[in-house]
């Protein structure tokens, strides 16, 4: 701090207006140049706080490997820090846009190609953007439940027209219009503290954090069906498409659990791994025969051979990860990692920014990743596999990124798209 005082005095001797700006850029490696009518080309650190002159300033970000990228900022009496990051020169995903959320968007659902549905776990409504436009509609919840907040997931059932997601601190599912985004009604999770939606032909599955149980509800008649008792604390939840089974991650261990859906009975616990961890999110290859395991203690994704239910493969991912999504083809699993904790907890913001990161299925390989914003957390695709959004929990932010052929072999192979340059 010293030396950059020192730069400044130099740089600037009659500091009378002058405010403290601090940059924050991933990678932390980068060349910072900042110009403006005063002065041009001053070179400056990432991470290192400067005294500029009263005034509007452009900064050039710049590292090997990366897109440059160029920000506006103004310099007042006041001290600012600048957060940014570059986007690698990477051949599977390129960001497309990004846009604003309200508070602390926790998980992102695709509701068709283009649109995509935005869950707030600190905000009183849900939000619904468009890649191919600044449109965005609002849903709203009664009043009595929206005071509450706590958002938490997000599923589309097409064959009902109908949206629902959870409200962990009313322990109910809300029920909205698909196609015009309009309230329908509310349904007890029966059950404490309800996070992840799963469904399958016949079956609504919600996931209680606090009861640690399973409620299962009849897809077309919204009634309650049974419930399910868990080893520990169920988060992510997938059906086989058979209609026989739900695996269930169990957060409060490196386990899952298999649910024999006939019986409403636990069939078989596995684990994922020798050691505790924090199983949480599930996706499937219907097709193939595998499901995908996060968890988020390990830093790692497990994948399990469904015949068996035996773990065949894992690999280690960036710290905290959170949400995955898997290809239509099967081939690449995405996932979520929202970088370590603050020094407060999760709700403060991290020494570094999380980041997306992509798996090759076949080798159970990292093949390549890029940064995103504070924590990292929510993660969709589309159905026609083209774009990943992703959300930056405490960045009130979402990501959309395009994925380029290579990643998707089965949907690109007849079209392949042209690259965003």
């Amino acid at each position: 701090m010293r030396a950059g005082w020192i730069l400044v005095l130099i740089l600037f001797p009659c500091l009378v207006f002058a405010g403290r700006v601090r940059f924050v850029v991933f990678p932390d490696t980068v060349s910072i140049t900042i110009t403006n009518e005063e002065f041009t080309n001053r070179t400056f650190k990432a991470g290192q706080e400067y005294v500029l002159p009263d005034g509007n300033y452009t900064a050039i970000i710049e590292n090997e490997g990366y897109y440059p990228k160029a920000i506006d900022f103004v310099s007042g009496r006041r001290r600012v820090t600048v957060e940014e990051k570059l986007e690698k020169r990477y051949d599977g995903l390129r960001l497309v846009k990004e846009v604003k959320t309200a508070s602390q968007p926790k998980s992102v659902v695709f509701l068709d190609e283009t649109r995509f549905l935005v869950n707030h776990l600190n905000d009183t409504y849900l939000e619904i953007h468009s890649i191919n436009s600044t449109n965005l509609i609002t849903l709203k919840v009664p009043e009595n439940f929206a005071r509450a907040k706590g958002f938490v997931e997000g599923l589309v059932d097409w064959e009902q027209n109908e949206i629902f997601v959870s409200q962990m601190t009313r322990n109910c599912v809300h029920i909205f219009d698909a196609t015009t985004g309009e309230y329908k009604t509310n349904m007890s999770a029966k059950g404490v503290w309800t996070k992840v939606i799963a469904k399958n032909c016949k079956y609504l599955f919600f996931s209680n954090w606090t009861s640690e149980d399973v409620a299962i509800f009849d897809r077309f008649t919204k009634e309650f069906v049974g419930k399910v008792k868990t080893a520990g604390i169920p988060r992510g939840m997938s059906a086989t498409p058979d209609g026989k089974y739900l695996y269930v991650a169990v957060f409060s261990d490196s386990i899952v659990q298999k649910i024999d859906l006939e019986n409403m009975k636990v069939e078989k616990t596995f684990r994922l791994s020798p050691r505790k961890g924090a199983a949480r999110h599930i996706v499937m290859d219907e097709a193939r025969g595998f499901i995908y395991v996060s968890d988020m203690g390990r830093a790692e994704v497990f994948k399990v051979d469904m015949r068996t239910d035996e773990v065949v493969g894992s690999v280690k991912v960036y710290s905290k990860p959170n949400t995955i999504a898997i290809s239509p083809d099967g081939r690449t699993v995405f996932v979520s990692s929202r970088a370590p904790n603050g020094n407060q907890g999760y709700l403060y913001k991290s020494a570094t920014f999380g980041q997306v990161q992509v798996i090759d299925t076949d080798a159970m390989e990292v093949t390549g990743w890029v940064w995103g914003r504070n924590q990292t957390t929510g993660l969709g695709i589309s159905p026609d596999g083209k774009f990943l959004a992703a959300s930056d929990f405490l960045d009130a932010n979402v990501g959309v990124y395009r994925i380029f052929a290579g990643l998707i072999r089965a949907v690109y192979d007849d079209n392949p798209p042209e690259r965003i340059r």
